[in-house]
């Protein structure tokens, strides 16, 4: 797959080391009830802030989605790299977290919510 001009791929995945989040509590509370009742499969990574895998040795590493997202990396070469990444050590992995991008999350149910009531 080419690279488009002046977009550099993903850095390899970050060792256990988030950059601290601000979170209203309430706020997010309420948002953390609703993402319970979801599959942690079913969220494609373009709603992810972070994805955090733990291995069976202990060790944890972070995709930082939501910083390559923002320094301009396409969500397809994401998504090719977390696959990847994820069949080469699929015999290690112990478990998933998925840290939401709530603000994401929120902005596309809004954006569905008024499309649908618009046109009832």
């Amino acid at each position: 797959m080419e690279q488009p001009k002046n977009q550099e791929p993903p850095k390899k995945p970050l060792a256990e080391r988030l950059v601290e989040v601000d979170f209203d509590e309430s706020e997010s509370q309420k948002w953390e009830d609703l993402l319970q009742s979801v599959e942690a499969t079913d969220v494609p990574l373009e709603m992810l802030k972070y994805l955090r895998v733990h291995k069976n040795d202990g060790e944890k590493t972070v995709f930082p989605i939501i910083t390559w997202t923002k320094e301009g990396v396409a969500i397809d070469e994401i998504k090719r790299l977390v696959t990847s990444w994820y069949d080469e050590h699929k015999t290690e992995i112990a478990g998933s977290d998925f840290v939401v991008n709530l603000d994401k999350l929120k902005d596309t149910v809004k954006t569905q919510t008024d499309k649908t009531l618009k046109d009832l």
